[in-house]
């Protein structure tokens, strides 16, 4: 496996920035909410979130603003439990604070594998997230924001799940929960769920 997309951090940032919107639409639809792209484009406009809806939107803004912010912090468990704190806020879930020593231990061998390159071992780390279910719930949101936060902080892309892959998708995490083998999964996202500009 090697980088399908070339490029810097800023210039995945301001990929980020540009399809921004589309983003949040598409994790909205991934959770499973009811929501057209005009229902997200309005709530993203909203200082006070009332609904469910409202409240997660304005949850994936700010955790793609901080992925757009965190240029100078690391990828590693204490990034992926706030990920979880700000992807969960307001949703009457709890919120996970920590993280056993094996865990973290775990999510740091992922994080650093130098035989591989930066897309791979971001899937690897969604793949375990998911794997080991870290959180009672929110498993799916916050692996691919950590994905895309090793994705971008080192100019690979970005992984989003369009409305017309979620059904495959949800196919392939059932697989892969039944299973234990993520292969096929990992292998499909890279070849469907990538974005990004190769600037070489």
């Amino acid at each position: 496996m090697k980088n399908k997309y070339v490029s810097t951090r800023g210039q995945v940032v301001s990929l980020v920035k540009q399809r921004r919107k589309r983003y949040v639409y598409r994790n909205m639809k991934l959770a499973r909410y009811a929501v057209s792209f005009e229902d997200v484009e309005s709530m993203m406009m909203l200082e006070n979130p009332q609904t469910t809806e409202e409240q997660s939107v304005k949850n994936f803004q700010a955790t793609w603003q901080l992925l757009v912010d965190s240029k100078d912090v690391p990828a590693d468990y204490r990034f992926l439990l706030k990920l979880h704190g700000i992807l969960m806020k307001g949703l009457n879930t709890g919120v996970k604070s920590e993280m056993s020593m094996d865990q973290i231990d775990q999510l740091h061998t992922m994080i650093n594998q130098p035989t591989k390159c930066y897309t791979e071992v971001a899937l690897d780390c969604l793949l375990y997230i998911l794997g080991k279910r870290l959180f009672a719930d929110g498993d799916v949101r916050v692996a691919l924001m950590f994905a895309n936060k090793i994705m971008m902080d080192h100019g690979c892309g970005i992984i989003t799940i369009s409305e017309y892959n979620d059904a495959e998708f949800r196919r392939l995490l059932h697989v892969f929960n039944e299973t234990g083998d993520g292969e096929p999964l990992k292998n499909w996202l890279y070849g469907c769920s990538i974005e990004g500009k190769n600037f070489e």
